[in-house]
């Protein structure tokens, strides 16, 4: 599988005739938010005085997938799958490349990170179904679906996005073959017991494990 190098696209010769996905909405001649119907929207939004109505400062506010009829974007899932062996539990992880985080104390655009499985709601779905679909097709596990259930939700972003990520639980049922979207890298899958999980730079990755052994009852005092 091909890598990939993130830049400005003010550095690259856009092809002729090509539908980006990314579109400006307009609004009396000034752009006011970028928009692309499959992950979302990044609108420019103005913080107001909530007694007078005054304008205070404007921000931009980060709609993180499909936007539905209400104005607000589908919730994203992630899917995480406990294991317990002889020497422990373990959590079933991937290894894969996020190509748009820049790693600042080592001076790397894009990073190797450990996480789970994941992606956006489509409109109209439950996040749980999502959850479970990302599972299949990013590791190719299957849960025991009764053992599934909600563990939290949070922004990844207090400052600029509204939307949170649900993150689920479930207990492994079986192995199967993983069949990994064009645009995905993955570079392996893997059980990781769980006390030997090392958060990373991906910050969705770290709160969800924060919510897993919060759950588990993992967390103490000393």
């Amino acid at each position: 599988m091909a890598a990939q190098k993130v830049i400005s696209i003010t550095e690259v010769t856009l092809p002729e005739g090509k539908a980006f996905g990314w579109q400006p909405v307009v609004k009396d001649g000034q752009v006011v938010a970028l928009e692309n119907p499959r992950f979302g929207r990044f609108e420019r939004v103005a913080f107001v005085n909530t007694e007078t109505g005054d304008f205070l400062y404007d921000g931009i506010r980060k709609l993180d997938g499909p936007v539905q009829e209400d104005g607000h974007a589908t919730p994203g899932a992630i899917m995480a799958v406990v294991e317990e062996k002889e020497d422990g539990l373990y959590l079933h992880c991937q290894k894969e490349i996020r190509p748009i985080i820049f790693d600042h104390v080592k001076g790397i655009q894009g990073v190797e990170v450990l996480g789970f499985a994941g992606g956006f709601s489509k409109r109209g779905q439950k996040p749980s179904q999502a959850a479970l679909e990302e599972l299949l097709e990013e590791q190719g596990v299957l849960v025991n679906e009764s053992s599934v259930e909600l563990i939290g939700y949070a922004s990844d972003n207090r400052a600029t996005t509204e939307t949170c990520i649900e993150v689920y639980l479930g207990t492994f049922r079986r192995q199967t073959e993983a069949r990994v979207g064009e645009h995905e890298i993955i570079l392996k899958t893997l059980p990781v017991r769980v006390d030997e999980f090392k958060p990373g730079l991906d910050g969705i990755v770290n709160s969800a494990y924060a919510m897993i052994v919060s759950h588990l009852g993992l967390v103490r005092s000393k």
